[in-house]
Protein backbone atom coordinates (compact mmCIF):
# COMPACT_ATOMS: atom_id res chain seq x y z
CA UNK A 1 0.00 0.00 0.00
CA UNK A 2 0.96 3.58 -0.87
CA UNK A 3 1.43 5.50 2.55
CA UNK A 4 1.65 9.78 3.30
CA UNK A 5 2.68 11.09 6.52
CA UNK A 6 2.21 14.15 6.76
CA UNK A 7 3.95 15.64 10.13
CA UNK A 8 3.40 12.47 11.59
CA UNK A 9 4.67 8.85 11.07
CA UNK A 10 3.09 4.79 11.23
CA UNK A 11 4.99 2.14 12.56
CA UNK A 12 5.76 0.38 9.27
CA UNK A 13 7.52 -2.55 11.13
CA UNK A 14 4.03 -3.45 13.16
CA UNK A 15 1.67 -3.34 10.28
CA UNK A 16 4.69 -5.55 8.48
CA UNK A 17 4.71 -8.22 11.42
CA UNK A 18 0.75 -8.69 10.39
CA UNK A 19 1.73 -9.33 6.63
CA UNK A 20 0.64 -5.60 5.42
CA UNK A 21 3.53 -4.37 3.69
CA UNK A 22 3.57 0.21 3.45
CA UNK A 23 5.56 2.05 1.24
CA UNK A 24 5.60 5.59 3.10
CA UNK A 25 6.35 8.84 2.07
CA UNK A 26 6.86 11.58 4.98
CA UNK A 27 6.60 15.12 4.48
CA UNK A 28 7.24 17.84 7.01
CA UNK A 29 5.31 21.05 6.85
CA UNK A 30 5.37 22.22 10.46
CA UNK A 31 4.00 25.41 10.01
CA UNK A 32 0.90 24.14 9.07
CA UNK A 33 -2.31 25.19 9.99
CA UNK A 34 -5.64 24.18 10.06
CA UNK A 35 -9.01 25.15 10.54
CA UNK A 36 -11.07 22.70 13.00
CA UNK A 37 -14.15 21.80 12.86
CA UNK A 38 -16.41 20.43 15.45
CA UNK A 39 -17.37 16.05 14.71
CA UNK A 40 -19.74 15.15 17.27
CA UNK A 41 -19.51 14.66 20.98
CA UNK A 42 -18.64 11.16 22.32
CA UNK A 43 -17.23 9.45 25.43
CA UNK A 44 -13.16 8.56 25.54
CA UNK A 45 -11.20 5.69 27.20
CA UNK A 46 -11.97 6.81 30.16
CA UNK A 47 -15.88 6.89 29.32
CA UNK A 48 -15.90 10.55 29.56
CA UNK A 49 -17.93 12.80 27.07
CA UNK A 50 -15.99 14.90 25.49
CA UNK A 51 -16.54 17.21 22.15
CA UNK A 52 -14.23 15.86 19.10
CA UNK A 53 -12.64 18.05 16.85
CA UNK A 54 -10.30 17.76 13.97
CA UNK A 55 -8.58 19.73 11.61
CA UNK A 56 -9.99 20.19 8.40
CA UNK A 57 -7.80 18.60 5.83
CA UNK A 58 -9.85 17.11 3.54
CA UNK A 59 -10.53 20.28 0.80
CA UNK A 60 -6.84 20.86 1.02
CA UNK A 61 -6.01 17.53 0.65
CA UNK A 62 -8.51 17.30 -2.11
CA UNK A 63 -6.48 20.11 -4.01
CA UNK A 64 -2.93 18.85 -3.31
CA UNK A 65 -3.05 15.32 -3.89
CA UNK A 66 -5.99 15.10 -6.22
CA UNK A 67 -3.68 13.18 -8.77
CA UNK A 68 -1.67 11.53 -6.49
CA UNK A 69 -1.99 7.45 -6.28
CA UNK A 70 -1.31 7.08 -2.18
CA UNK A 71 -4.20 4.36 -0.82
CA UNK A 72 -4.13 7.20 2.47
CA UNK A 73 -3.06 10.21 3.68
CA UNK A 74 -1.87 10.79 7.62
CA UNK A 75 -2.12 14.08 8.54
CA UNK A 76 -0.26 15.02 12.21
CA UNK A 77 -1.86 17.86 14.49
CA UNK A 78 -0.61 18.85 17.83
CA UNK A 79 -3.57 19.85 19.95
CA UNK A 80 -1.58 22.52 22.00
CA UNK A 81 -1.08 24.58 18.78
CA UNK A 82 -5.20 24.77 18.71
CA UNK A 83 -6.15 26.00 22.52
CA UNK A 84 -6.91 23.65 25.67
CA UNK A 85 -10.27 23.21 25.09
CA UNK A 86 -8.65 20.38 22.44
CA UNK A 87 -6.30 18.30 24.76
CA UNK A 88 -8.55 15.44 25.25
CA UNK A 89 -9.08 14.77 21.46
CA UNK A 90 -6.98 12.61 19.41
CA UNK A 91 -7.44 11.66 15.56
CA UNK A 92 -10.81 10.97 13.57
CA UNK A 93 -10.49 8.78 10.01
CA UNK A 94 -12.95 10.99 7.44
CA UNK A 95 -15.43 8.19 6.62
CA UNK A 96 -15.70 8.78 3.00
CA UNK A 97 -12.37 9.07 0.32
CA UNK A 98 -11.29 11.94 -1.17
CA UNK A 99 -12.01 12.06 -5.50
CA UNK A 100 -9.30 9.58 -6.19
CA UNK A 101 -10.32 7.42 -4.35
CA UNK A 102 -7.72 8.15 -0.82
CA UNK A 103 -8.64 7.98 2.27
CA UNK A 104 -7.47 10.64 4.76
CA UNK A 105 -6.90 10.09 8.51
CA UNK A 106 -5.50 13.07 11.34
CA UNK A 107 -3.25 12.08 13.69
CA UNK A 108 -2.78 13.98 17.41
CA UNK A 109 1.30 13.68 17.78
CA UNK A 110 1.80 15.94 21.28
CA UNK A 111 2.09 12.35 23.14
CA UNK A 112 1.64 8.40 22.12
CA UNK A 113 1.94 9.31 18.28
CA UNK A 114 2.58 5.91 16.90
CA UNK A 115 -0.37 4.39 18.73
CA UNK A 116 -2.84 7.49 17.35
CA UNK A 117 -1.44 6.68 14.04
CA UNK A 118 -1.86 3.13 14.22
CA UNK A 119 -5.32 3.34 15.65
CA UNK A 120 -6.80 5.78 13.02
CA UNK A 121 -4.79 3.43 10.21
CA UNK A 122 -6.70 0.61 11.08
CA UNK A 123 -9.77 2.80 10.81
CA UNK A 124 -8.86 3.22 7.66
CA UNK A 125 -8.40 -0.40 6.39
CA UNK A 126 -11.89 -1.14 7.66
CA UNK A 127 -13.23 1.59 5.38
CA UNK A 128 -11.06 0.53 2.06
CA UNK A 129 -12.23 -3.12 3.07
CA UNK A 130 -15.81 -2.11 3.78
CA UNK A 131 -16.09 0.58 1.44
CA UNK A 132 -13.86 0.06 -1.47
CA UNK A 133 -14.09 -3.41 -1.83
CA UNK A 134 -17.77 -3.28 -0.72
CA UNK A 135 -16.92 -6.17 1.98
CA UNK A 136 -18.97 -5.92 5.22
CA UNK A 137 -17.51 -8.83 6.89
CA UNK A 138 -14.48 -7.19 9.14
CA UNK A 139 -15.96 -4.96 12.10
CA UNK A 140 -14.05 -1.82 12.87
CA UNK A 141 -13.65 -2.84 16.98
CA UNK A 142 -11.31 0.05 17.26
CA UNK A 143 -13.27 3.11 19.09
CA UNK A 144 -15.83 0.65 20.54
CA UNK A 145 -15.16 -3.08 21.59
CA UNK A 146 -17.29 -6.10 22.52
CA UNK A 147 -16.34 -7.64 25.57
CA UNK A 148 -18.29 -10.18 26.95
CA UNK A 149 -21.42 -8.68 25.74
CA UNK A 150 -20.30 -5.35 26.75
CA UNK A 151 -19.54 -2.43 24.42
CA UNK A 152 -16.20 -0.90 25.90
CA UNK A 153 -14.50 2.81 24.52
CA UNK A 154 -11.22 2.01 22.76
CA UNK A 155 -11.00 -0.88 24.84
CA UNK A 156 -7.12 -2.33 25.69
CA UNK A 157 -6.15 0.27 22.98
CA UNK A 158 -2.44 -0.57 22.60
CA UNK A 159 -1.30 -1.57 19.20
CA UNK A 160 1.04 -3.61 20.50
CA UNK A 161 -0.60 -5.37 23.43
CA UNK A 162 -0.91 -9.51 22.57
CA UNK A 163 -4.04 -9.46 24.51
CA UNK A 164 -6.73 -11.57 21.90
CA UNK A 165 -9.53 -9.44 23.12
CA UNK A 166 -7.97 -5.99 22.48
CA UNK A 167 -9.36 -3.16 20.23
CA UNK A 168 -6.32 -3.64 17.75
CA UNK A 169 -6.37 -7.44 17.79
CA UNK A 170 -10.23 -7.85 17.24
CA UNK A 171 -9.90 -5.84 14.45
CA UNK A 172 -7.44 -7.16 13.11
CA UNK A 173 -9.26 -10.95 13.03
CA UNK A 174 -11.54 -9.42 10.18
CA UNK A 175 -8.77 -8.04 8.23
CA UNK A 176 -6.39 -10.64 7.88
CA UNK A 177 -7.91 -12.81 4.95
CA UNK A 178 -7.92 -9.57 3.07
CA UNK A 179 -4.11 -9.16 2.90
CA UNK A 180 -3.49 -10.44 -0.56
CA UNK A 181 -5.52 -7.81 -1.69
CA UNK A 182 -3.94 -5.28 0.72
CA UNK A 183 -1.30 -5.27 -0.36
CA UNK A 184 -1.37 -6.15 -4.26
CA UNK A 185 0.60 -8.88 -4.66
CA UNK A 186 0.29 -12.83 -2.92
CA UNK A 187 1.34 -12.98 0.39
CA UNK A 188 1.78 -17.07 0.76
CA UNK A 189 5.89 -16.95 -0.05
CA UNK A 190 7.31 -13.85 1.14
CA UNK A 191 11.00 -12.91 1.08
CA UNK A 192 12.02 -9.70 2.59
CA UNK A 193 15.29 -7.97 1.60
CA UNK A 194 16.03 -4.80 4.25
CA UNK A 195 18.75 -2.50 3.15
CA UNK A 196 20.88 -1.55 5.81
CA UNK A 197 23.78 0.21 4.38
CA UNK A 198 24.58 2.34 0.99
CA UNK A 199 27.35 4.30 1.09
CA UNK A 200 26.90 5.75 -2.48
CA UNK A 201 29.32 2.80 -3.66
CA UNK A 202 27.44 -0.01 -2.66
CA UNK A 203 24.57 -1.25 -0.81
CA UNK A 204 24.08 -4.01 1.96
CA UNK A 205 21.61 -6.18 2.83
CA UNK A 206 19.58 -9.29 5.10
CA UNK A 207 17.13 -11.11 2.79
CA UNK A 208 15.14 -13.14 4.98
CA UNK A 209 12.09 -16.17 4.46
CA UNK A 210 11.32 -17.63 7.50
CA UNK A 211 13.85 -19.00 9.54
CA UNK A 212 16.40 -18.62 6.52
CA UNK A 213 18.84 -15.53 6.61
CA UNK A 214 21.22 -14.59 3.99
CA UNK A 215 23.28 -11.51 3.11
CA UNK A 216 22.77 -9.07 0.31
CA UNK A 217 25.24 -6.98 -1.57
CA UNK A 218 24.13 -4.53 -5.08
CA UNK A 219 25.12 -1.55 -6.24
CA UNK A 220 24.03 1.68 -4.58
CA UNK A 221 20.76 3.56 -5.05
CA UNK A 222 21.03 6.04 -8.29
CA UNK A 223 17.64 6.79 -9.04
CA UNK A 224 16.62 3.64 -10.95
CA UNK A 225 19.63 4.32 -13.71
CA UNK A 226 20.32 1.05 -15.64
CA UNK A 227 23.96 -0.37 -14.70
CA UNK A 228 24.81 1.60 -12.00
CA UNK A 229 21.71 1.81 -9.72
CA UNK A 230 19.80 -0.77 -7.45
CA UNK A 231 16.41 -1.25 -8.13
CA UNK A 232 14.00 0.44 -5.91
CA UNK A 233 12.21 -0.25 -2.71
CA UNK A 234 8.77 -2.22 -3.78
CA UNK A 235 6.95 -5.07 -3.94
CA UNK A 236 7.62 -7.67 -7.01
CA UNK A 237 7.47 -11.22 -8.19
CA UNK A 238 10.59 -13.16 -9.06
CA UNK A 239 10.30 -16.50 -10.95
CA UNK A 240 12.40 -18.83 -11.65
CA UNK A 241 13.38 -18.71 -15.85
CA UNK A 242 16.30 -19.31 -18.10
CA UNK A 243 18.89 -16.37 -18.40
CA UNK A 244 21.04 -16.19 -21.61
CA UNK A 245 23.45 -14.08 -19.81
CA UNK A 246 24.17 -17.07 -17.58
CA UNK A 247 23.07 -19.76 -19.84
CA UNK A 248 21.24 -21.41 -17.17
CA UNK A 249 18.02 -20.48 -15.31
CA UNK A 250 17.97 -18.39 -11.95
CA UNK A 251 16.07 -16.16 -10.05
CA UNK A 252 14.50 -13.29 -11.79
CA UNK A 253 13.16 -10.09 -10.52
CA UNK A 254 10.19 -9.11 -12.72
CA UNK A 255 8.49 -6.12 -12.86
CA UNK A 256 10.94 -3.60 -12.10
CA UNK A 257 9.98 0.08 -13.39
CA UNK A 258 12.17 0.25 -16.36
CA UNK A 259 14.49 -2.74 -15.96
CA UNK A 260 14.93 -5.84 -16.92
CA UNK A 261 17.26 -9.18 -16.96
CA UNK A 262 17.37 -7.95 -13.07
CA UNK A 263 18.59 -11.38 -11.16
CA UNK A 264 19.57 -13.18 -7.77
CA UNK A 265 23.16 -14.55 -8.55
CA UNK A 266 26.39 -14.70 -6.96
CA UNK A 267 29.33 -12.15 -6.44
CA UNK A 268 31.74 -11.07 -4.33
CA UNK A 269 31.96 -7.05 -5.09
CA UNK A 270 30.02 -4.42 -6.44
CA UNK A 271 31.31 -4.22 -9.69
CA UNK A 272 30.17 -7.59 -10.36
CA UNK A 273 27.17 -6.47 -10.56
CA UNK A 274 24.58 -3.93 -13.18
CA UNK A 275 21.77 -3.91 -11.15
CA UNK A 276 21.15 -7.35 -9.72
CA UNK A 277 21.13 -8.63 -5.82
CA UNK A 278 23.84 -11.19 -5.14
CA UNK A 279 23.82 -13.10 -2.02
CA UNK A 280 26.41 -14.47 0.21
CA UNK A 281 26.49 -15.38 4.42
CA UNK A 282 28.55 -12.98 5.45
CA UNK A 283 30.67 -10.04 5.05
CA UNK A 284 34.72 -9.61 4.49
CA UNK A 285 37.19 -7.48 3.14
CA UNK A 286 38.69 -9.88 0.10
CA UNK A 287 40.73 -7.55 -1.83
CA UNK A 288 41.36 -5.09 1.23
CA UNK A 289 40.00 -2.27 -0.43
CA UNK A 290 37.88 -1.05 2.53
CA UNK A 291 34.91 -1.99 1.13
CA UNK A 292 32.85 -5.21 2.31
CA UNK A 293 32.95 -7.97 0.27
CA UNK A 294 30.37 -10.64 -0.34
CA UNK A 295 31.04 -14.14 1.72
CA UNK A 296 30.47 -17.70 0.73
CA UNK A 297 28.48 -16.86 -2.72
CA UNK A 298 28.37 -19.48 -4.68
CA UNK A 299 27.19 -22.29 -1.60
CA UNK A 300 24.77 -19.65 -0.17
CA UNK A 301 23.06 -18.85 -3.35
CA UNK A 302 23.06 -23.14 -4.23
CA UNK A 303 21.13 -23.04 -0.87
CA UNK A 304 19.09 -20.48 -1.13
CA UNK A 305 17.13 -22.18 -4.66
CA UNK A 306 17.63 -25.20 -2.70
CA UNK A 307 15.08 -23.44 -0.07
CA UNK A 308 12.93 -21.66 -2.30
CA UNK A 309 12.61 -25.01 -4.21
CA UNK A 310 12.56 -23.18 -7.23
CA UNK A 311 8.84 -22.10 -7.13
CA UNK A 312 7.92 -18.20 -7.47
CA UNK A 313 7.93 -16.10 -4.26
CA UNK A 314 7.26 -12.74 -3.18
CA UNK A 315 9.88 -9.98 -2.93
CA UNK A 316 10.00 -7.03 -0.85
CA UNK A 317 12.42 -4.68 -0.22
CA UNK A 318 12.76 -2.08 1.91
Amino acid sequence: MKILCINTKLDEAYFESKGLFLDIDYVSTPSERYNMIFLYQGKNSQGQTIDFYTPDVKNILEARYKNSKYDAILVGWNPKDYGDQLKNTGGYTFPTPLSNGTYVCTVRVDGNELNYSAHEFMHVLCNIINIKYGDHTPKDFMDNTLVNGQWLPYYKNNYLLKDEDSNFNQTWKGILPFLERLNGKPTNTLVTLKRFSDDGVQALGDLSYGSFNYKTLERPWKNNQSNISCIPKGVYEVKWTFSPRFMKYTYEITGVQNRTGIRIHTANWWSQLNGCIALGDSFGNLNHDKQADLLNSKKTLAQFEQVMNKKSFTLIVK
